[in-house]
C-alpha cells in the first residue's frame, strides 16, 4: 500500500511505523466476542436495532430496517457487504463495507467502512463492531480500511481500534437559521452528529 503512494525509503520508514501500530491496535482490540453474519436483507430485528441506537443520536439520519435496504440493498450499480453483529440471537451491531480494487490513484485495494448502525453511548460494543468489520475486510484481502465520517463518539471508537485520524480534508456546513438556542447548541455540537459516507450521494453511480 505504501508503495503505491511514497517513494522508497518513506515507504519502508512509513511501514516500520505502521506495523508497530498494529501490532498495538491487535493488543487493543482484543478478542473479537460478536458472531458476524452477512445480511441479504434487512428486516424487523433492525428496526429493533434502531429503536435501541436511536436515543443516542441526537443528529442523524434514521437507519431503520427500510432506509438500510433502500440504501445498501436495493440501490441499482452498488455492491456492498452488509454485516450484522450478534450477540446470542440478539443483533447488537450492524456495519456495511464497500471495496474497491486498485486503480490508477489507489495503487492496494481498499475497504470503505460506510456506515454503522450502534449505540454511541456504548464505546466497547462500538469498538466490537469495528474490530469485526476490520475481520471482515482483512479477509477479503483490503490492504487498508478507511472511514469518512463526522461524529465524536465515532471518532474516539475508531481511534481506540487503533484507526489513525487523518487531517479533515471535507468541510460539513450546518445553516441553524432562526431556532431555539438549545437546538443550535446541539447542532453546533460535534458529540451531538453522526454522519458517515453512506449519509452523502458520493456512491451514486450516475
Amino acid at each position: 500500500m505504501l508503495r503505491g503512494k511514497l517513494p522508497g525509503p518513506a515507504a519502508l520508514a512509513a511501514g516500520l511505523g505502521l506495523r508497530a501500530s498494529s501490532a498495538v491496535r491487535d493488543l487493543v482490540r482484543g478478542k473479537l466476542r460478536l458472531r458476524v453474519k452477512e445480511v441479504t436483507r434487512f428486516d424487523e430485528r433492525h428496526d429493533e436495532l434502531w429503536r435501541a441506537v436511536a436515543p443516542t443520536v441526537q443528529v442523524g439520519v434514521v437507519r431503520d430496517a427500510s432506509y438500510l435496504n433502500w440504501k445498501y440493498v436495493d440501490q441499482p450499480g452498488q455492491t456492498f457487504v452488509r454485516l450484522e453483529m450478534l450477540d446470542g440471537h440478539r443483533v447488537c451491531g450492524v456495519a456495511v463495507l464497500a471495496l474497491r480494487e486498485p486503480d490508477t490513484a489507489y495503487k492496494y485495494r481498499r475497504a470503505l467502512l460506510v456506515d454503522l448502525v450502534v449505540p454511541l453511548s456504548d464505546d466497547g460494543l462500538m469498538r466490537q463492531v469495528i474490530h469485526a468489520a476490520v475481520t471482515v475486510a482483512e479477509g477479503r484481502g483490503a490492504d487498508a480500511l478507511v472511514c469518512l465520517h463526522a461524529g465524536r463518539a465515532l471518532t474516539d471508537a475508531l481511534k481506540g481500534c487503533g484507526f489513525t485520524l487523518r487531517k479533515p480534508e471535507r468541510v460539513l456546513l450546518v445553516d441553524v437559521g432562526p431556532m431555539a438556542d438549545d437546538t443550535r447548541t446541539r447542532l453546533l455540537d460535534a458529540a451531538s452528529w453522526l454522519v458517515t459516507q453512506g449519509d452523502s450521494d458520493i456512491d451514486r453511480p450516475w
